[in-house]
Formats: C-alpha cells, sequence, structure tokens
C-alpha cells in the first residue's frame, strides 16, 4: 500500500533548491493526503479476500498497518454478511428472520417451512419445504428438533442433512439469544419439539403462527382429584422449554358454590391468585378453557376457594406457545 500520486517535481544531483520548490512539494503532500490519494489493498482477488479476526473485548487482536485495519473491518462485515466472502451480495432474504411452519406427515416424519434462523454465528436458511429425517429407533415421550451446527455453512441453504432429531432437552442461551442443546453439541439451536407416544411415533399436532395444538388433549397431572382450598400442584405435558400452555381445567361439585384460581409456581401471592371460573351447586360439571404461565418445569397451582368431599377437579394440555428466541 502506498500512494496514487507522484511529485510535481523530480530532483537531480547538484540542483538548486529553491524555497518556492519546497513550498510546492509539501501542497503536493497536504493535497493528496486524501483516501483517493492512498493506495489499495488489493492488489489481486486473493488479497482481496484475506480478512483477519480482530478478537472479542479482552482478548483483542490489534493492527500494526492501515492495511490490518481493513483486513479486520472486511471480517467484521463477512460475519455480518453470513456469505462466503465479504463483499458477497447478502441474500435478499437475510434480514427476513422467520420461523418455519411445522406440521406432521406421518408417525415417522414433518414438514419444515422455507424459513431462516441464526445458529450461533451461522446464517441459515431455507426456501423450499424440507421434510425432517424420520423418528425410527426413538423411543422418548418428546423428541426435539435441532439445527446441526457443526454440519452448517454459513450463507448455504439448509437440506434435512442440517436438521437433527434428539432427546436432549435444551436451555435458552443468553449470548446465543436462543434455546441451545445442554448435553453435547451445545452450538445447535432448537426449533420445534413433538410429542410421541412412547416410542418412535409423532402424535398428532397442528402449527399456526405461535401455537401449536395436540390432535387430541393431553391429560396433566391433576386428573379426577379431589380439589383442595389451597394451592395444589399441576404439571403440563409440554416440552421443556414451554412456559405458556393453552388447557382445560374440568371440574364436578355436588353441594358447594366455590371459585376456582390458578397462579403460576413459585408466585409470591400467598392467597386469591387467578379466578378462572365459578362452580355453582346448581350444575354438576363445568369446563374452563384458558391460557397458562407456568414456572421453567411447567407447572402452575390450583385451588378451590370451597372444597368439599365428592368434588372432583382434572385439567389437560390442549396446545403450547412458542417462547421467545425460538
Amino acid at each position: 500500500m502506498g500512494a496514487t500520486w507522484s511529485f510535481t517535481k523530480t530532483f537531480v544531483a547538484g540542483a538548486v533548491l529553491l524555497a518556492s520548490e519546497l513550498n510546492t512539494l509539501q501542497s503536493d503532500v497536504t493535497n493528496n493526503f486524501t483516501p483517493a490519494g492512498m493506495d489499495d489493498a488489493s492488489a489481486n482477488a486473493t488479497a482481496m479476500k484475506v480478512t483477519a479476526d480482530p478478537g472479542e473485548v479482552g482478548t483483542e487482536s490489534l493492527a500494526t498497518s492501515l492495511t490490518g485495519e481493513l483486513q479486520r473491518l472486511r471480517n467484521a462485515i463477512k460475519e455480518i454478511n453470513g456469505q462466503v466472502q465479504w463483499y458477497t451480495t447478502p441474500l435478499a432474504r437475510y434480514h427476513d428472520f422467520s420461523r418455519a411452519e411445522f406440521a406432521r406427515v406421518d408417525d415417522e416424519n414433518i414438514t419444515i417451512s422455507p424459513a431462516s434462523y441464526w445458529c450461533k454465528d451461522k446464517f441459515c436458511w431455507w426456501n423450499a419445504t424440507l421434510t425432517s429425517t424420520d423418528l425410527t429407533g426413538i423411543t422418548s415421550d418428546w423428541v426435539y428438533l435441532y439445527l446441526d451446527y457443526s454440519a452448517i455453512t454459513s450463507g448455504t441453504e439448509i437440506t434435512n442433512a442440517e436438521l437433527i432429531w434428539s432427546v436432549d432437552e435444551p436451555s435458552w442461551n443468553d449470548e446465543y439469544k436462543s434455546w441451545i442443546r445442554t448435553s453435547t453439541n451445545t452450538d445447535d439451536r432448537c426449533i420445534f419439539a413433538v410429542r410421541t407416544d412412547g416410542t418412535d411415533d409423532i402424535l398428532e399436532f397442528f402449527h399456526g403462527n405461535d401455537f401449536v395444538v395436540y390432535g387430541d388433549y393431553i391429560s396433566a397431572t391433576l386428573e379426577d382429584s379431589t380439589p383442595s382450598n389451597t394451592f395444589s400442584d399441576v404439571t403440563f405435558i409440554v416440552p421443556s422449554f414451554v412456559s405458556k400452555v393453552k388447557a382445560f381445567v374440568y371440574c364436578t361439585w355436588i353441594d358447594t358454590n366455590s371459585f376456582v384460581s390458578w397462579r403460576t409456581k413459585g408466585s409470591i401471592a400467598s392467597t386469591g391468585g387467578m379466578v378462572i371460573g365459578y362452580v355453582h351447586s346448581d350444575s354438576t360439571a363445568s369446563v374452563i378453557v384458558s391460557d397458562f404461565i407456568t414456572n421453567s418445569s411447567q407447572v402452575i397451582e390450583i385451588k378451590y376457594d370451597n372444597a368439599s368431599a365428592g368434588n372432583t377437579i382434572s385439567s389437560g394440555v390442549h396446545g403450547w406457545y412458542f417462547p421467545v428466541g425460538m
């Protein structure tokens, strides 16, 4: 890297040096010391592709020349761009981050509509609906769908080969701002989960926007129980990343009127809670459907204000909502 200009005078040995000529030399420098007057750092395509990683906060790699500075800026552009080269035209869909829509095909497979995600520092996208690999041999109740970080080339369209099933439950990662695997391959990003029948058959579900509804409701841990006038735990059967659930509470009673209330497990409200229904002695049963916010273990608490022997209470899950970051 040098200058793109030259001095207006060339001196020879023995020449008389005039003040005006020195002033002209000084003007040459000040007038041409501009970005346009600096040479490039791309003598050829190979040099144009060179980048340098500036490191992270606390582990910085300092440039020792303007070329080094430019190479570090190229690296930053490349990471933002998500393409093979820093100057490659970004994808038109690059800023259109969108969750896929998932649909059950049969007992073993689901389809995943076109979508785009970040998987750690790799931008992932696909323009055609994908069909997952099947679940043959996976016998867990819940199976999670991940983007396989190690198999992904940033900026290259995803195929079903980069989607993997795992029984590993994800957890939230603040740095990646997404749900990732926790036991192995902790850069893999979770994008969905399916419920099975305990073998490798996927139970029926339907997905629209941020809500997934089951084909048949799934009973919660509260099933034909005798209600209590103190808060009792109810565990919903949903994926481990879920905290918002749509469920029903089915109440029967014999001889008493009562409010039915709920609260998130761990709530500091010692009494009251949120009233979701009223049981009247002139009727025999009531079904209450509501959205519930659970704790991290998918647990809420429910109570009758007036509970008596012979009354029963049951609950079941209709579906669940996607959490932030999925």
